[in-house]
Formats: C-alpha cells, sequence, structure tokens
C-alpha cells in the first residue's frame, strides 16, 4: 500500500480534494455513490444506508486496500442518486455494476451465466441444454449446472437413455423421415410416428423423474419393467429398458457426491493468498451434486474478504435463481440485505447457514480444500507463464519483459471474405476483452493486404494498452510489411517478430525472423516453443473462426437479397423467426406469412425462389 501511495501521492492528494469538497453536499441518505474519472468515466460504483458517512470513509487512505488507493488516484468527481432506503440502494448498485463494468469495483468477470436441462412445453418435448429459461415455454427446467462437462454428460446420456429429441420445433414441423440421431439411437423420432404420444410422455416423465432425484424408485420401476419384457420374451423393450438402467447409473457416477442434509443449496467459499481470491461455488439440487466452479479476483486484499464475497453473490445471483439455502464459512454484515434482495427480486426466502460441525461442515470443509488447491494451481501456472516470458526476453533479446503479447493472423477464401484477427496474451493467461477480428470484404487473396488493414485498424483504438511484444505468422515478407506500417503509424519502438511455419506447416520447425535481421529457430521439445505454438495457434483458431462468421452472413444476406420486394427489415425479421436460412427454405407460405412485416404475396414469393 505504501509503495502505491508514494508514487501516486500527487494524484492521492488531488482525489482527497475532490472528495472533501463532494462531501459538503453529499447527504445523509441512502443511496449510491458513482467515483468518477477523466471524461466522466464510471470508476466505481457503492451503496450506502448514509452516503455522507460511507464517502468519507474513503479519505482516511491509509485504511484502505491498494484497489481503491489506486481509484482514488484517477478520481475527478463523486456522483450520488438518492434512494428512499438501502434495499433499493442495492438493487440499483447491483444493476449498474452489471451494466457498466466499473473496473475498480470487485467484478465476476465471467459473463457466461450456468447451463440449466430444460424440457419444452410440446406434445413431444425438447430436451436441451439453455442458459436462459422462459418458463412460459418450459414443462421442467433443472439446474443451475456450472460444469459444462457435467451437463453435456448428463445431457447425452439422457438422450441415449429416453431417446428425448433435440431439434427445434420448426425443424420437427418440416421431417418427414428420421434424422441420423434416431439412426444412432438418441432420438425415437417422434417427428415421423416412429414412437406413440403415449410413450414418448411415458419418457419424458421418467426423465423428469430422474432429474429430480428420485433415482431408486425409478431404478425399481425399470427393474420391474425389463424383467417383465424379459418373460414375455420382448427382449428389444427389454434392452431399451436395461439401457436406460445404465443411464442411471452412469449419471450416478457422474454426480458422485449425494447430501441427506443438503436438498437445494450452494456451498460458497473464500480462500486467499498473496493479492488473489479464489470464490468456489458447489451446487447441490434434488441432493444431488450439480457441479462446481471457481471464480478468481486478483488485486484484493485480506481485509476485502467480506466484501469480495458478498459482491460476488450479488453479481452471481442476477444470472440465476438462488438456492433455499447459502452455505457459508462465517457470517457476513450483508445478510439481511441480500436476503431481503432476493426475496424482492425472486420472491425467495433464502437461508444463510453457517455449520460448525455435521454434514453440511464437511462438505464446507471439502469446498474450502478445492479453492485452496485452485489458488495454488493459479500460483503455479502464473509462475510459469513468468518464466516463459522471462525465457521469451532473454532469447529474442527484448528491450523489456514482454508482458502483454498481440498475435496477428488472417483467414479468407478466394480472396473474399477477409479477416485480420489479433488475440492478446496478458501475464494472468489470454485477454479476450481485446480480441479484435478486422473484415476486408475483398482482398484479392493479398496477406500483406490484410495485414496492412489488420494493423492500422489496431492502432486507432485508444482502449486496448500497448504490447510489449507483436507476433506476426509469417516469415520475412510479412514481417517486412508490419516493420513498415508501424513505422509509419508512429509505433516504430514496439518489438516485432515473424513465426514462419516449418516445412509440413504444422507445428514443428518454426521459424522466426526478427527486425534486425536475425532468425532463430528453436528445438521441438523446447517449452518456449511450445509456447509460442500455443499463442499461434489460438490466433489462427481465432481468425478462422471470425472468417466462417463473415462468410456464413454474407452468404445468407446475398442469397436473401435476390429476393424481389425484401428489404433489410423483413430480411432480419425472417433470419430472427426461423434462425438459419435453412429454416427459411424449409418453411411454407403460411409459416412465411406469419413472420411480421412478410404479406401473403411476398410469403408465395419467398417460397417459390427457395421451391423453384
Amino acid at each position: 500500500m505504501k509503495t502505491i501511495y508514494n508514487t501516486h501521492a500527487p494524484e492521492i492528494e488531488r482525489g482527497l480534494r475532490v472528495l472533501k469538497q463532494a462531501l459538503l453536499t453529499i447527504p445523509e441518505s441512502p443511496g449510491i455513490y458513482e467515483m468518477l474519472g477523466q471524461d466522466q468515466k464510471i470508476l466505481y460504483i457503492g451503496k450506502a444506508k448514509n452516503l455522507k458517512k460511507r464517502v468519507s470513509n474513503y479519505t482516511r487512505v491509509n485504511a484502505l486496500p491498494g484497489r481503491l488507493l489506486r481509484m482514488l488516484a484517477h478520481l475527478f468527481s463523486v456522483q450520488t442518486t438518492i434512494t428512499d432506503n438501502e434495499l433499493e440502494a442495492l438493487l440499483l448498485e447491483m444493476n449498474l455494476i452489471k451494466k457498466k463494468l466499473p473496473p475498480y469495483n470487485i467484478l465476476l468477470k465471467d459473463g457466461k451465466s450456468p447451463f440449466f436441462l430444460v424440457v419444452t412445453q410440446h406434445p413431444f418435448p425438447r430436451l436441451v441444454k439453455e442458459r436462459r429459461v422462459d418458463r412460459q415455454k418450459t414443462q421442467a427446467y433443472f439446474g443451475p449446472f456450472i460444469s459444462s462437462q457435467t451437463v453435456n454428460t448428463t445431457l447425452d446420456v439422457l438422450h441415449k437413455a429416453f431417446l428425448l429429441r433435440s431439434c427445434s420445433d420448426h425443424t420437427f414441423n418440416q421431417r418427414t423421415r428420421p434424422c441420423l440421431l434416431y439412426h444412432i439411437k438418441k432420438c425415437s423420432a417422434p417427428c415421423v410416428q416412429k414412437i406413440s404420444l403415449e410413450e414418448y410422455q411415458k419418457n419424458v416423465a421418467q426423465t423428469v423423474e430422474l432429474l429430480k432425484g428420485k433415482k431408486s424408485e425409478l431404478q425399481r420401476s425399470l427393474m420391474t419393467q425389463m424383467q417383465q419384457a424379459s418373460q414375455q420374451q420382448e427382449y428389444e423393450k427389454a434392452a431399451e429398458l436395461r439401457d436406460r438402467l445404465r443411464a442411471l447409473a452412469a449419471i450416478q457416477n457422474e454426480q458422485t457426491i449425494y447430501s441427506q442434509v443438503l436438498q437445494d443449496a450452494d456451498v460458497i467459499v473464500a480462500a486467499f493468498q498473496q493479492d488473489v481470491t479464489c470464490i468456489q461455488v458447489v451446487c447441490f439440487r434434488s441432493s444431488a451434486h450439480y457441479g462446481g466452479q471457481h471464480f478468481f479476483f486478483p488485486g484484493t486484499a485480506q481485509e476485502d474478504q467480506e466484501e469480495v464475497l458478498s459482491s460476488f453473490m450479488q453479481q452471481f445471483y442476477t444470472k440465476i435463481e438462488p438456492p433455499a439455502e447459502l452455505i457459508l464459512q462465517t457470517p457476513i454484515a450483508s445478510e439481511g440485505l441480500l436476503k431481503s434482495a432476493f426475496q424482492k427480486l425472486y420472491d425467495l426466502k433464502v437461508q444463510f447457514s453457517y455449520p460448525k460441525k455435521g454434514e453440511k461442515q464437511l462438505i464446507l470443509e471439502r469446498t474450502m480444500t478445492n479453492a485452496q488447491h485452485n489458488l495454488q494451481q493459479y500460483f503455479s501456472q502464473k509462475n510459469q507463464e513468468l518464466k516463459m516470458r522471462e525465457a521469451l526476453q532473454e532469447r529474442f533479446i527484448l528491450p523489456q519483459l514482454p508482458l502483454q503479447i498481440e498475435v496477428y493472423d488472417n483467414s479468407h477464401w478466394q480472396g473474399q471474405q477477409g479477416v485480420g484477427a489479433m488475440i492478446v496474451a496478458g501475464p494472468s493467461g489470454f485477454m479476450r476483452k481485446y480480441f479484435r477480428s478486422f473484415s476486408l470484404e475483398d482482398n484479392g487473396g493479398d496477406d500483406h493486404k490484410l495485414l496492412r488493414y489488420a494493423l492500422t485498424k489496431r492502432f486507432s483504438d485508444d482502449v486496448i494498452p500497448q504490447p510489449d511484444l507483436i507476433i506476426i505468422d509469417g516469415g520475412k515478407g510479412q514481417l517486412s510489411t508490419a516493420i513498415r506500417i508501424l513505422e509509419s503509424l508512429g509505433k516504430h519502438q514496439i518489438p516485432v517478430v515473424g513465426m514462419a511455419k516449418g516445412p509440413v506447416h504444422k507445428d514443428g520447425g518454426e521459424t522466426f525472423y526478427f527486425s534486425d535481421g536475425r532468425s532463430l529457430q528453436l528445438e521441438d521439445s523446447d517449452p518456449l516453443l511450445h509456447f509460442l505454438q500455443r499463442l499461434r495457434n489460438h490466433a489462427h483458431q481465432f481468425a478462422i473462426q471470425s472468417h466462417r462468421r463473415l462468410r456464413k452472413k454474407k452468404f445468407i444476406r446475398s442469397q436473401l437479397e435476390d429476393i424481389k420486394g425484401l428489404g433489410p427489415g423483413r430480411r432480419q425479421a425472417l433470419l430472427c423467426h426461423f434462425q438459419d436460412i435453412k429454416g427459411i427454405a424449409a418453411a411454407s407460405v403460411g409459416e412465411l406469412a406469419k413472420v411480421p412485416g412478410i404479406s401473403d404475396k411476398l410469403a408465395e414469393t419467398i417460397f417459390a425462389f427457395f421451391n423453384a
């Protein structure tokens, strides 16, 4: 903390003056406060029962953690919003943090919501995984599955066992013969009446029973039915029931932990080491273990732990509905406020538990052990990354440690739909928020033109910090092009390296070219080469994915543009309704006419275009 204060003393003094001036007019009311930097950029959002008292705490700089000292050094103004009560302030704070992502708040950076298994509303329901649940279109849903591996394995086993469909309702209505899933025994093909409605709904009911945790009853019922089918020499039916019993066992093996005391609960712990907090979450639903996940919060302090935990729960449970019980290590001051927030948002009464003995306490200890293990892995990986960068600086003779590395590659198809792609790797891994793709529709197959375009566009973006090293996927020619562009942009001080593929265009045998004319080859067993290959391959994959998205978009647009009377708005309406070009092509005139903006006459024109 002292180092940060000494480094930024003038800026912190300015921040203190801003705070003291703002405190002259800040009321003693509940509400939220926003710390603003230059250009009114939001640095930090907080809530308070008493705004004046809470904001005055920031003037005691010796008690502030390093994260908030850095915030104070960039402070230019304070803005407040008064609310009727503290609960309203908390709800407003939750919404604003989710929307604005202020850099000095403790943020849950994984923007993806957990998965749910969903049984849809339909005579022949689908069984699918979804991140968002539309309750009006859902017969039943189960989750959250925090682990994607758990949900994928469970879904695959259930499809094999109960043969429920996964296709969209539109595809279901258009089928005239069974699809591949029927032939590989992962669907019963209700679309073409290969199974009766009664039998299909029976399979759905058994699936729901299994996911509700009624495994013993289902297991006994399936065993009895299998024995009866075998006695009646209905061997195919007996084999199907046998497969379901095996699926039941497979799901039980996947969900290895069952609890007699946890019905619907999340276990949440926080482990701290150096300046990183790891929060570990484990979900139990219907007494079954639905997977766990860990989240890292670097730049935090030991005294931040309660704030980290509280902030995490505020953000995590805006993505999903909280369970009936939350199990924590120690009581938190915001418990009452969080309970009120969950009641307001979800109409749920959530119990907070802090067990000191029994099975709950054992599960809490096991979760803490996992959190500590994940922290050790985090620092081990971080140390390995640092070693690689130190080796990179030494072997490539770089002026400074390459903490931030940018890698460029491109992809096109016969000179069309060209994409220049850039990925960014930082000390803690890939920095996906800085990934960029630069599309150049007609590049004539000229890789150098794409590279020039990508570098020019990239360095017109002031949001991305300057790199310590640029790696170009290519040889001497691409390196020369990059050097010329960087010189013209006034970025000649950034080291650039060309990474040319080996003779077989696979990993191994790469040659590295430098701006001073040197070249270097690393041994195939060298860990540094493996590190650089991983960066290059990730850039290559990102370039291909970006190109495919552009090409698909162009293909759809070009086909629909050929239909007379179909403007941009109606094209967008069709794509939103049918999801893709295949859905539009397979639709009937009546289905097309249901789309907003599509008249009966235009629907006939579209149908004739695809069915001429």
